[in-house]
């Protein structure tokens, strides 16, 4: 695994940001089983697709696959996660937005995680939404850069799942299996991620419509009143949703641009 923008350090940067993940307080919003220890072995299943189990949790140690969003009061508060997310975001303008606490992003992180048969029944979101210290479930040997602004911005790195395990997180002996054109076994138990707004209002009740379809065979005339109501509040949703998606990414943007033409009139004058 390599960062883009500073490939060198990318060893080092991976470490300080992990050790503070690790007392961070962090929104675990999915997660997925991706490997088993059989025999005193540890196999991992790499799949793309993560939207559920890879494989089931055994009597001893599983790895997990967790996604995490990061508020951006604790991103700016966390030198090393800045550096670290610096270090792989392609817009050169985008990785000033660290330095000032009034425009720095959330971020969204995946957490590669070994968890103990016994500390399964912690993966509720009780214990993960949020939690204050991630290691009480289990023990993070692999973090990778997911996403900065909600997807605004693109990030660059050169990674790849089984040497970044192998080189970074410590498993030399494990056993990996490559699949590529599966489903995973079972669904994630929390598979909606947070966004900037929600981490700025967690504490509010969320109302969430998915995967609403009313079908008819002979046409809309046979659709109950309460289910074109439903039909309705679902279309008023999705549009709400694409208005706060449209507005983050315009408000990054500007402010880049904005950050741009400061940085040529100031050196014009100097």
């Amino acid at each position: 695994m390599l960062f883009k923008y500073n490939p060198e350090n990318t060893k080092q940067l991976h470490d300080e940001a992990l050790q503070c993940l690790r007392n961070l307080k962090i929104y675990a919003h999915s997660h997925c089983c991706i490997g088993t220890e059989i025999n005193g072995v540890l196999n991992v299943i790499i799949n793309q697709d993560k939207s559920g189990n890879l494989c089931e949790p055994q009597a001893h140690k599983s790895l997990f696959y967790i996604e995490c969003s990061i508020s951006s009061k604790r991103v700016f508060d966390n030198l090393p996660i800045s550096n670290m997310m610096k270090a792989v975001i392609r817009k050169k303008i985008a990785r000033t937005f660290f330095n000032y606490a009034s425009t720095v992003p959330t971020v969204d992180v995946a957490l590669y995680t070994l968890i103990d048969n016994s500390k399964l029944n912690m993966l509720i979101d009780e214990h993960l939404m949020p939690t204050h210290n991630i290691e009480n479930i289990g023990n993070i040997i692999l973090c990778k850069p997911l996403s900065v602004a909600n997807g605004s911005y693109s990030l660059d790195m050169d990674f790849d799942e089984e040497e970044a395990l192998k080189s970074f997180g410590g498993l030399q002996n494990a056993t990996f299996t490559k699949i590529t054109k599966t489903s995973p076994i079972t669904r994630k138990s929390a598979p909606n991620k947070l966004n900037y707004s929600q981490l700025l209002q967690h504490d509010q009740k969320e109302v969430s419509v998915e995967n609403i379809s009313i079908r008819s065979a002979v046409g809309a005339e046979n659709v109950s009143p309460s289910q074109q109501s439903i039909l309705s509040a679902t279309k008023d949703i999705s549009s709400l949703q694409r208005v706060s998606t449209s507005i983050d990414i315009s408000f990054f943007t500007n402010l880049a641009n904005s950050l741009d033409n400061f940085e040529k009139n100031t050196i014009g004058k100097f």
